[in-house]
């Protein structure tokens, strides 16, 4: 029975993204009606935890993904000034791309909890290295800048702008869901 739930969810997920040109948002009534069957679906919450961050840049999306590689959570997100090219030293406006991990969480930073990305990895630090760059550090996963809560309208641009110096940025509220689903070292792949 397990396994053929798995195989339904399975397959709903994939004919949802199937037909992303007319439906371009994830099916949030399916999610909703699995938490309100809890009882019935007893390994939901195995099922539902995220295990690894997906982003893709291009896109502007970053996906949680469960155990089985399906999204069960979906945010846009904003970029570094310069968002095409990967990261290759301090200050370039870039947003890195490839393997990482969520290295730590600080509560306290000048943006709304930010989530330290383990930037740079080795193969970041040896092209710096032959370069002659600093390859820079403190890339995070964040919200907005704490003084932003001042100027509602300017949220709804930081929104829909990349303006970071390379982190990936969501609104507050959706930072504050992935911190709350997505535990420290879990896997970060960052697409182009």
């Amino acid at each position: 029975m397990k396994k053929f739930f798995i195989f339904l969810l399975t397959c709903i997920t994939i004919s949802a993204y199937a037909f992303t040109d007319i439906r371009k948002h994830y099916p949030y009534w399916f999610y909703r009606y699995l938490l309100e069957k809890k009882n019935l679906f007893p390994f939901l919450d195995e099922f539902l935890k995220p295990v690894s961050v997906l982003v893709y840049k291009e896109k502007r999306k970053l996906l949680l993904c469960n155990r089985y590689g399906i999204p069960v959570k979906k945010f846009y997100v904003s970029l570094g000034r310069n968002p095409v090219g990967k990261k290759e030293k301090e200050w370039d406006g870039k947003t890195p791309e490839g393997f990482y991990f969520i290295e730590w969480r600080n509560r306290f930073s000048d943006f709304y909890l930010s989530l330290k990305i383990s930037y740079p990895n080795f193969e970041d630090k040896l092209n710096a290295y032959i370069k002659g760059y600093n390859p820079g550090d403190y890339i995070m996963i964040h919200g907005f800048p704490n003084w932003a809560f001042l100027y509602p309208w300017y949220q709804k641009i930081l929104k829909y702008t990349d303006w970071t110096n390379g982190c990936i940025a969501v609104s507050n509220e959706e930072i504050k869901e992935i911190w709350d689903l997505v535990d420290d070292f879990t896997p970060v792949i960052i697409k182009p």
